[in-house]
């Protein structure tokens, strides 16, 4: 809080003329001083088609201020009254809030702003950050395993298999490629 001090003399003036100062006020007023938020940083979540984490920094210049955060979530770029989701943040740390969105559409891009509180003022981050989420990769059956990148699902999440010809739900893309070997592996052995 911004403090401005001022004293305020109280002047009384006795019959004789006599300036008798007796009482001196000292008065403080307290200025809020609005925080501020950055642009949030949307990222994937790996192994996942359907969450997003959303991470940004505010800053205060009052000091003892306690903040708190909300996160928005719009329909586009340019979308001027995003909705306030109901979540919590899944972490706060100093002045750096994590969301993590859950239930997504695969394959979809969402776009996502930051509302910081003092407790007196509020502020909404003036630009939207977004992302997609990811879109899964494809296995197939037979004697090879084929993995195929979604630039061919069009964002319905089915690719065709170009080893047995059915159009079938991929899921290994953005597995780490050590996982995606071994469950090749399992899935050639007979596990799955």
């Amino acid at each position: 809080m911004l403090v401005i001090s001022d004293e305020i003399a109280k002047s009384n003036l006795d019959k004789a003329g006599n300036d008798n100062m007796s009482d001196a006020t000292e008065v403080n007023t307290q200025l809020n001083r609005a925080p501020n938020v950055g642009t949030p940083t949307v990222s994937r979540v790996a192994n996942s088609t359907s969450e997003l984490t959303i991470t940004a920094t505010a800053t205060d210049e009052d000091e003892g201020d306690n903040l708190t955060y909300k996160l928005l979530r719009g329909t586009s770029a340019n979308d001027a009254n995003p909705v306030e989701l109901s979540l919590a943040p899944e972490k706060v740390e100093g002045r750096t809030v994590i969301f993590k969105d859950t239930g997504l559409s695969m394959d979809t891009y969402y776009w996502y702003k930051i509302k910081v509180s003092d407790g007196i003022d509020s502020i909404i981050s003036s630009n939207y950050g977004s992302e997609r989420t990811y879109c899964e990769g494809q296995y197939c059956a037979g004697s090879s395993i084929t993995t195929t990148t979604c630039g061919t699902c069009d964002g319905i999440g089915k690719i065709p298999c170009g080893t047995c010809s059915e159009t079938r739900l991929s899921y290994m893309r953005y597995m780490p490629r050590f996982q995606r070997h071994l469950h090749q592996l399992q899935y050639m052995w007979g596990g799955r």
